[in-house]
Parts: structure tokens; C-alpha cells; sequence
């Protein structure tokens, strides 16, 4: 009896592990910022950054899918201001977060194409940052 529940749960397990997909996705963020009724002027400038991790997804039905995975996603923004004090300040602002898609996936297949749309929500944490300034914003 106990061999034949092993073998069974063996059995599930087996078709599982082959069921899952798992992937590593890397990437480039481009993130900004916008800031409007200030008395000085801005120059917001992209700030690069990267979008790193890895996703499984879990088929649920013909062509549905649901994803979810773990990201490290860095982002922020630069800028330089003109004040009458101080006509040129710069600002660098750096943020890390801990990011976790939810995501049901449909896979379209077209001929030679696969056309894929997915919706959920994305939810992140903030872990670490840092500003650097050079230069003093206030009179």
C-alpha cells in the first residue's frame, strides 16, 4: 500500500515538473520623472537602469497560461535646475525594488507567429536608494 501511494504521488509529481515553464528575463529601464507647478525649471533626463529575474508559467488551459515570477528592478531619474542662487544644481535619484507579476498569459499561435497578450497586476517593494546632489535647491 505504501509502495503504490509513493509510485502514485511520484506519478503526479513527474507530470507537474513537465507541465512548468521557467525562464530568466533580463532588461533595460529607462525611467523618468514629471513634476509640474515648481517655481524653478527642470530638465528631467532618462535614467537608465535594469530589470532582472525569473518567471514560471503554469498552463491552466489551452493556450492560458498564468505567470508569476521574482524581479530586482532598479529605476530613478536626473536633473538639473536653474535657480537665481544657484544656476546649476544636479540631482541623481537611484531606487531598487523587489518586484512580483501576477499575470494570466494567452498564447495565440499564428502560422510562424505566436502572438501573446498578458494582464495582471505587478506588485513591488521598494529596498533600497540613494540621492545625490551637487549644488543647493533652496535660496
Amino acid at each position: 500500500m505504501k509502495k503504490s501511494l509513493l509510485i502514485f504521488i511520484f506519478f503526479c509529481f513527474s507530470f507537474d515538473a513537465f507541465s512548468q515553464s521557467v525562464y530568466v528575463k533580463a532588461g533595460l529601464n529607462l525611467s523618468n520623472i514629471f513634476q509640474f507647478g515648481n517655481s524653478f525649471t527642470n530638465d528631467f533626463k532618462i535614467k537608465p537602469g535594469f530589470h532582472l529575474g525569473g518567471t514560471f508559467e503554469i498552463p491552466i488551459d489551452t493556450n492560458v497560461y498564468f505567470e508569476t515570477g521574482l524581479f530586482i528592478d532598479s529605476k530613478g531619474y536626473k536633473f538639473e535646475s536653474w535657480t537665481q542662487s544657484d544656476p546649476n544644481v544636479r540631482v541623481k535619484t537611484e531606487l531598487y525594488f523587489i518586484e512580483i507579476p501576477l499575470l494570466f498569459k494567452y498564447k495565440y499561435p499564428l502560422k510562424n507567429v505566436l502572438i501573446v497578450g498578458s494582464f495582471g497586476p505587478n506588485f513591488g517593494i521598494g529596498i533600497w536608494g540613494y540621492q545625490t546632489q551637487k549644488g543647493s535647491l533652496f535660496v
